[in-house]
């Protein structure tokens, strides 16, 4: 078992990562946030090449930012990113020994873009630790140490490298790489957590003049020779706020993720333009809804009335399903729902088979049967309701994380690991926008002076609220709709027990973690669809004036409750 603490190479951090459970996921934090670390390196390299051939260098620009910024956003870009470019402006410049630091910077950039398009964790692993390797060479050959041409040795490089180790920057880079898989393993929001440790950015200095350079006199040359003023705030302001692990616009930068192909491949001005203009829409919509609660966002799924049935419905929200509109990430969907279903169709005739000898397989085949008909809702009516999936997906990652039910399926634990493991990435790979918006809640939890036990019972009742409806102006919730909040509750149950039976530090705050992040999303829900429930036309209002006050009382689940009680 390889220690965190012996983390100090790249055999070191391949090692580590194998012995991870979830090792794509763990290698990509790992790649990504090698990469953001070097970015400087290669951007500032290929900034000034851009002066002197506009048309390659400025498209590897945007290449370099497009793979950091889709992988912050754990999307899979494999296929949309331009990695022939980055290899032969990696490959050209190698031979320059002046250039290493920029070379190993780009190798860092395409090594994580590898990751993403990895199809089996050994895949990703060997990327991940490419990645870091590349990134330590690169701050190596960056290092004041050979700061001037004339102080460039004449030894052969592999030699030089063997050395690396000393310099103070590498060090600081294994001390990052450590705390991220400390984070990793204590379930800690990563994206909250800085890329140095403090004090310890070695290219602070780089960065600080590159980004003067960027605001001050931050122009291209476009093909008629004439210079272009560029407008690259944007840019500076994500990467600031990765530095200092203070980002919160996901929705924002999913939106610039997923800009046409038109203006990825195109010239920095024309995509500095589409993102400024969508930065200037989340400007709006922020200042539209400026005081009302977050949280509206991340509902587990929207709501429309049923004039047939007299309900309510859960619908999918657009935001999440409106980026498979392009043909080909909506081919890549369906052909991954397709071998996902497969595998969880054969996984449910086991199941079956095993019948009630199996403890908690019902539980499990339940929800496989609810993720195979979404899924075949989804290649039917070309629709999907991606909230429920990833709660139908969490309800099997719960008990793919817990002991005792690996221990019940016996010869079928390895398929219900690979069966959850698949649900979870078939999630990050196509719907990083509804993970975004989750992300929001996070950090909500129970008050210190309230009983989680009466927090529950509260959630129940608002439930219970829903589903009965009261036939005016809040129609009830369609039964199979409130059933799936209903499971969230019984599973929040399940976890509220669990925590009080453990004495496990870790356990305990991992469980806590779960049981909060679980009533936050139920309580979106709950808000939005007294939102959408109201018929009479300015009652909404009362929704936005009560989270108003909920919100200057401060985050808390208890005052979710107390606040949805007042919508009813």
């Amino acid at each position: 078992m390889v220690e965190i603490s012996d983390i100090v190479s790249r055999r070191s951090v391949k090692a580590w990562l194998l012995e991870q459970s979830d090792q794509i996921d763990a290698s990509h934090l790992l790649s990504h946030r090698a990469a953001m670390r070097v970015l400087p390196i290669a951007w500032e390299h290929f900034f000034a090449l851009s002066e002197s051939n506009p048309r390659q260098n400025d498209a590897i620009q945007l290449h370099l930012l497009r793979i950091a910024l889709s992988s912050s956003l754990k999307r899979h870009t494999g296929r949309r990113v331009n990695l022939s470019a980055i290899r032969s402006a990696t490959n050209r410049i190698y031979a320059s020994f002046e250039f290493q630091a920029a070379a190993y910077a780009a190798f860092t950039a395409r090594s994580n873009a590898d990751v993403l398009s990895a199809k089996d964790p050994p895949e990703a692993v060997r990327a991940a630790a490419d990645a870091v390797k590349s990134a330590t060479d690169a701050l190596f050959f960056h290092s004041t140490v050979f700061s001037s041409k004339e102080d460039q040795p004449n030894s052969d490089a592999g030699k030089l490298r063997e050395h690396a180790q000393d310099i103070a920057a590498v060090q600081h880079f294994y001390e990052a790489v450590r705390i991220e898989c400390s984070a990793l393993q204590e379930d800690t929001r990563i994206s909250k957590v800085p890329l140095w440790p403090a004090g310890s950015n070695p290219l602070k200095t780089i960065w600080t003049e590159f980004k003067d350079k960027l605001l001050r006199d931050g122009k291209i040359r476009t093909n008629s020779s004439q210079e272009k003023k560029i407008d690259w705030s944007f840019w500076i302001d994500w990467y600031e706020s990765a530095l200092d692990g203070t980002e919160h616009r996901w929705e924002m930068l999913t939106d610039v993720a997923l800009m046409e192909e038109e203006y990825w491949t195109g010239s920095s001005s024309e995509a500095m333009k589409k993102i400024a203009d969508i930065v200037a829409q989340h400007k709006q919509i922020s200042k539209a809804t400026e005081g009302k609660l977050e949280v509206f966002r991340a509902t587990l799924f929207d709501f429309s009335y049923d004039h047939a049935e007299a309900v309510m419905r859960a619908v999918p929200l657009d935001r999440d399903w409106k980026h498979l509109n392009d043909p080909d990430l909506l081919r890549a969907f369906l052909e991954d729902a397709e071998d996902l279903r497969e595998d969880l169709e054969l996984f449910c005739e086991a199941m079956h088979s095993e019948g009630s000898a199996m403890q908690g397989a019902g539980v499990v085949r339940t929800y496989c049967i609810a993720i195979l008909t979404e899924l075949s809702r989804a290649a039917d009516r070309q629709t999907l309701r991606v909230g429920k999936l990833v709660q139908y997906g969490r309800m099997i990652e719960n008990a793919r994380l817990d002991p005792s039910a690996q221990a019940e399926f016996g010869l079928l634990a390895p398929a219900l690991q690979d069966n959850g493991q698949a649900i979870l990435n078939l999630m990050r790979n196509h719907f990083a926008r509804t993970l975004s918006r989750f992300a929001e809640l996070r950090d909500i939890g129970i008050e210190e002076d309230a009983s989680r036990w009466e927090v529950l019972q509260g959630f129940r009742d608002l439930v219970s609220t829903v589903r009965m409806g009261d036939g005016a102006d809040r129609p009830a919730l369609a039964q199979e709709d409130a059933a799936v909040l209903e499971d969230i509750l019984d599973s929040v149950d399940r976890q509220m027990r669990a925590l009080d039976a453990t004495h496990e530090e870790g356990a305990i705050a991992s469980l806590q973690r779960d049981i909060n992040f679980e009533l936050a999303k139920l309580g979106a829900t709950i808000a939005i669809y007294r939102e959408r429930a109201v018929s009479a036309e300015g009652q909404t209002g009362k929704v936005v004036d009560v989270t108003l006050k909920w919100q200057k009382r401060g985050l808390g689940l208890w005052a979710i409750v107390e606040s949805l009680r007042k919508l009813f």
